[in-house]
């Protein structure tokens, strides 16, 4: 995933989103990356989801003309967005899983030693 920064991009970058999945390059806005850790939050931008297809879009935000070397139908797009979701809920739920997991154990351990220090 590579990030266009709107200082390298004429106008709103937003507006670029539709152009470049027309033109088959997956991209998004960066508000929809609003809580991800990485060091853009500030800056408006477009979000390029394939690494390859970063310098086609940088060509295409330059020039609307330009043809994308590697393209993806939208039904190549739908496919991989559904992944990359089924993926992110996956790894939640593991992750959440082993966190409620952890809080019992906590708690079981915390009433335990307040039993014995008011048995004792």
């Amino acid at each position: 995933m590579k990030f266009i920064d709107e200082r390298s991009i004429r106008g709103n970058p937003y507006s670029y989103i539709g152009l470049l999945k027309k033109k088959g390059i997956l991209a998004k806005h960066n508000s929809e990356f609003q809580n991800a850790p990485h060091g853009h939050l500030n800056r408006k931008g477009v979000w390029i989801l394939l690494d390859h297809q970063h310098v086609d879009a940088v060509q295409l935000i330059g020039n609307p003309n330009h043809v994308a070397s590697d393209p993806i139908s939208e039904e190549e797009m739908a496919s991989i967005e559904e992944a990359a979701k089924a993926e992110f809920y996956k790894t939640s739920s593991v992750f959440f899983g082993k966190v409620g997991v952890s809080l019992v154990y906590i708690s079981l351990i915390g009433m335990s030693i307040f039993i014995l220090i008011k048995v004792v």
